[in-house]
């Protein structure tokens, strides 16, 4: 019958090498008990906690003293198995194991003050395996598991708290296990694992103590007007200089940098960013696997190359203009890594097309998001400050091919005044 037993490893003179104590028994003697788990603090308090026939049980020993008496931590015979002890410098217990059976096992936690008693436990997590718990000096807890779609979570207690709601901290495509955890100190930590399939890996990730930028913070929405696009005046062409009184360099009259397609009287242009964090409940955001930027554009009244011509129509099938938006990203609070500061290029291509009433002009449209045009670029621990810079949309060109030289500023970001 399988017991947990313990020993003591003590330090002895200078002259002499430290040695082991006998071996003592912890665990109740007529029961099974296996998974044994240990933590000491600094000052030399000590708990250990085990599985014995589906409970979780425990002992605590204070400085200087025998092992006190055994306690349960979980509730009886609750299919507890895989117990995780960690101790805060001050003797306080943090206490997460896994309970349950098949596929409804659930990833509890409980506490204990130094000097005082196991809470009544709590789910952190549902259909969970293999909790790993660590304790930072101040008291701060973090507990990591594997989750039923084979990531890893993670959920965080705040010193003298209760714990956060679980959250995903593994790759969303990837399949991982074997997870563990050290607390650093003011509530950060370092989470690894194993990824799979394929050639196996051991990725990381940091949690940062940081209040992140606030979402929004009176920038989420961004929206961004668009105005028709006109060339810059030359010296020497026709129209670069008014007559006195005006006598400086103009135009008259402006010339529109796209030819081949001109926004109508009745046109109305946009760019929408919207941050949508793991928060975020508005309607716009819940298709999203959050977090993520969503991207809308518009035009409308879209025409072929006046403001006056025919609905703008092109039959190719093809986006028919591009956005191009560059974004300075500065990630200050980078959880994978040191601070960042890069220009980031969005390409957004864009469709347009005929309505059914040819008086206001065709429509052109994206609606996208920042993930799905550059794959990663938005994770939670990737707390940025992005500046946007131009927003601009080019046409096709006189050789309606997208995307090369010879494309022409349709609209660009700007206002109208009266």
């Amino acid at each position: 019958m399988p017991s947990v037993f313990a020993a003591l490893l003590l330090s002895a003179p200078a002259e002499a090498a430290p040695q082991w104590f006998a071996p003592g028994t912890l665990s109740d003697t007529s029961k099974d008990s296996f998974n044994p788990d240990v933590a000491v603090d600094s000052s030399g308090r000590a708990v250990a906690v085990w599985t014995s026939e589906g409970t979780i049980v425990s002992v605590y020993r204070q400085t200087g003293q025998a092992w006190g008496p055994r306690q349960t931590v979980s509730g009886v015979n609750v299919g507890g198995y895989q117990p995780k002890v960690a101790l805060d410098p001050n003797g306080n217990a943090v206490a997460v194991w896994t309970e349950g059976v098949s596929i409804n096992t659930k990833v509890m936690a409980s506490t204990r003050p130094s000097g005082g008693s196991w809470t009544s436990p709590v789910t952190i997590g549902s259909n969970g395996t293999d909790p790993q718990v660590s304790v930072d000096p101040q008291g701060n807890a973090v507990a990591v598991w594997r989750g039923s779609g084979d990531d890893i979570r993670s959920a965080f207690r705040p010193a003298g708290g209760s714990f956060s709601n679980a959250q995903k901290i593994s790759e969303p495509t990837a399949q991982a296990y074997e997870p563990a955890v050290a607390a650093e100190p003011n509530g950060e930590a370092v989470a690894v694992w194993t990824r799979f399939p394929g050639i196996q890996q051991v990725q990381f990730a940091r949690r940062r103590n940081f209040t992140p930028y606030a979402s929004p913070i009176g920038a989420s929405p961004m929206r961004v007007s668009l105005v028709p696009s006109y060339v810059p005046c030359e010296t020497g062409s026709a129209n670069s200089r008014h007559g006195t009184p005006l006598n400086f360099l103009s135009c008259n009259p402006p010339a529109r940098s796209s030819t081949t397609v001109a926004a109508g009287p009745r046109s109305l242009g946009f760019v929408r960013l919207i941050v949508c964090d793991v928060n975020s409940a508005g309607a716009i955001c819940a298709p999203l696997t959050k977090p993520d930027v969503k991207l809308n554009a518009s035009i409308t009244a879209v025409r072929n190359g006046s403001p006056t011509g025919t609905d703008y129509d092109d039959p190719d099938g093809q986006p028919d203009m591009t956005e191009q938006l560059l974004v300075k990203i500065t990630a200050m609070y980078n959880t994978a890594g040191p601070s960042t500061v890069v220009n980031q290029p969005f390409q957004v291509p864009i469709d347009c097309v005929t309505t059914t009433d040819t008086t206001i002009g065709s429509a052109c449209s994206v609606n996208t998001t920042e993930n799905a045009l550059v794959p990663g670029l938005v994770l939670n621990g990737k707390a940025a400050v992005w500046e946007t810079k131009q927003i601009q949309v080019f046409d096709q060109g006189a050789d309606a091919i997208r995307g090369n030289a010879d494309d022409k500023v349709f609209e660009a970001q700007g206002v109208f005044t009266p």
